[in-house]
């Protein structure tokens, strides 16, 4: 994998991070309408809507996060994957700042859930509240957009448009978040962008040193 293909695929994710973010601004503002999508997610429904619902929250990191450990152990194990491990140091990388991004953005941020707020009385209560006042980001939407962008970078340009498919992952978990009501649609677009930022950002930082590695200018060219 070349530093342009990185730089690339780095760049998309920023255009899609900075879309994110200023999706999830909107709904900030307009807190009516962030209101309102959690009061039309959250509405009865069936048994099995609901069992998808408490899977999703509690065995949905777990599964995205497995498959991620798989994907890098046979990225740095096979030789024949060699050229994606650049890609897969920025997976790691982009991770373990987005997690950092989530638990500053919880302890600085402070908001109340949908289930806390004055939004409590008219939902409904699948599930009890995890913790207090940590809604903005969503870390499960964080997660899985960074999980998902990850192995996005991973697979790159030459398995064709069959890894766009990975775009499907943040809007489910972001359903699964809204429906519990235990987050707001802004705290979930703001979870999906610092997941595609923190992504970008480990892509390009990783670009430079990919850059500057024996070889790297004959690749580029190639």
């Amino acid at each position: 994998m070349t530093f342009r293909t990185l730089r690339k695929d780095a760049l998309a994710l920023l255009f899609a991070a900075a879309a994110c973010v200023a999706l999830g601004a909107v709904f900030w503002f307009a807190k009516a309408a962030d209101f309102a999508v959690v009061r039309l997610l959250n509405p009865s429904r069936s048994s099995f809507v609901d069992e998808v619902l408490h899977w999703l929250d509690r065995q949905g990191p777990r599964v995205l996060l497995a498959t991620a450990g798989l994907a890098l152990l046979a990225v740095l194990g096979w030789r024949r994957l060699a050229a994606r491990r650049p890609a897969a140091a920025a997976w790691l990388l982009g991770m373990a700042w987005a997690q950092a991004v989530v638990n500053l953005g919880k302890t600085v941020v402070r908001r109340l859930r949908p289930l806390e707020g004055e939004l409590g009385e008219a939902l409904r209560r699948i599930r009890d509240v995890p913790d207090v006042a940590r809604s903005l980001p969503s870390g499960h939407v964080t997660t899985a957009t960074a999980v998902a962008a990850g192995l996005w970078l991973v697979l790159g340009p030459g398995v064709g448009k069959r890894r766009h498919l990975l775009a499907l992952v943040p809007p489910l978990m972001m359903w699964d978040r809204m429906a519990l009501g235990l987050h707001h649609p802004s705290d979930a677009l703001f979870g999906a962008g610092a997941g595609l930022l923190c992504m970008a950002a480990a892509a390009f930082a990783v670009s430079f040193y990919v850059r500057g590695a024996p070889g790297a200018a004959a690749a580029a060219t190639a």
